[in-house]
């Protein structure tokens, strides 16, 4: 799915019935923001901030992601429970706890501590005393243009390789397949990084989506999805300003704080009347690293050395 099939998208009835005589940037300055409105993204976030500060969790060193055994009593504690039906669940069987966690990394809210071999999950405290203080307007459209701006997949799927800022293609992406309008199809047309996005996407009150029964040894299962105004709202303001995934990439991943992050905050702050205080996420959550392997033919061997991006704890 690219930018074009999104603009495809746009054209669809359904979309152009979003269209009120409000332009979409008069209706931005009136949303009010609280824990539960427009979405249940804060409530939801600060649940599983809540949930990792009183347990500790230790993880193998060379994982990124959630324990299993801690996912259904979080899966419980959310907004909206996930009803899967298979046994050996992992985090990324629960797409709203993936896409939260999907957050909290982004913003450098969570970190891990060396554990012998392994690794502790835990609650950056600077991080979050300077979270805390913001409001909750503050917070919801901190999290929606740091997501955007910043989110890589390498966070949640340590397999993936990022070609930058990943979350701004799988909104473009998840929110033309919505528009579209595949029905009972767009369970089997969303692979789990697309699921993760759908779910963030209800939780920032962009979408709704309807749940149906699990089939046997499934998971998510989805009924339907339909675009919310606000979602409306949002998508067009990032495609009229031009906010393409193509732009993230042109930015370096260590001037991603520097350009991108600063120009979807401009747009948006100057939208949203009481956005006041913006969130510094002061470490970069990738550098730039290099991978070497030696390749051996005969009595010779050759070394070839690629670039990448490499995690930082």
């Amino acid at each position: 799915m690219n930018i074009i099939h999104f603009e495809q998208a746009r054209q669809n009835k359904k979309v152009r019935d979003l269209e009120t005589n409000c332009t979409p940037e008069e209706i931005l300055t009136q949303i009010f923001c609280d824990e539960t409105m427009p979405g249940t993204i804060i409530e939801d976030t600060n649940t599983l901030i809540n949930f990792l500060k009183s347990n500790e969790l230790i993880i193998n060193s060379n994982s990124s992601t959630l324990p299993g055994q801690c996912l259904e009593d979080i899966n419980n504690a959310l907004s909206k429970t996930i009803k899967l039906d298979f046994k050996r669940r992992t985090m990324h069987s629960y797409p709203n706890i993936t896409g939260i966690y999907w957050l909290l990394r982004t913003l450098r809210l969570i970190s891990f501590e060396k554990v012998k071999n392994k690794k502790r999950v835990t609650i950056e405290q600077d991080s979050l005393e300077r979270w805390l203080k913001l409001s909750s307007t503050d917070q919801y459209w901190t999290l929606l243009t740091s997501w955007l701006s910043r989110g890589c997949v390498e966070t949640i799927n340590a397999n993936e390789r990022s070609r930058g800022p990943d979350a701004i293609q799988e909104f473009y992406t998840v929110i033309a397949y919505v528009m579209m309008d595949f029905g009972e199809f767009l369970t089997h047309r969303l692979n789990r990084t697309n699921l993760s996005t759908l779910s963030l996407l209800e939780m920032f009150g962009l979408v709704t989506v309807e749940d149906d029964k699990p089939h046997p040894g499934k998971g998510w299962n989805i009924e339907n999805a339909e675009l919310t105004p606000l979602g409306y709202c949002v998508s067009e303001v990032l495609s009229d300003n031009s906010y393409y995934p193509e732009y993230c990439r042109q930015v370096e991943v260590d001037k991603i704080g520097d350009k991108s992050d600063n120009r979807l905050q401009m747009i948006f702050s100057k939208l949203v009347l009481n956005w006041n205080k913006f969130f510094l996420i002061r470490d970069k959550l990738f550098v730039n690293a290099t991978y070497s392997f030696s390749i051996k033919r005969g009595y010779k061997s050759q070394v070839k050395k690629y670039p990448l991006i490499a995690e930082r704890l």
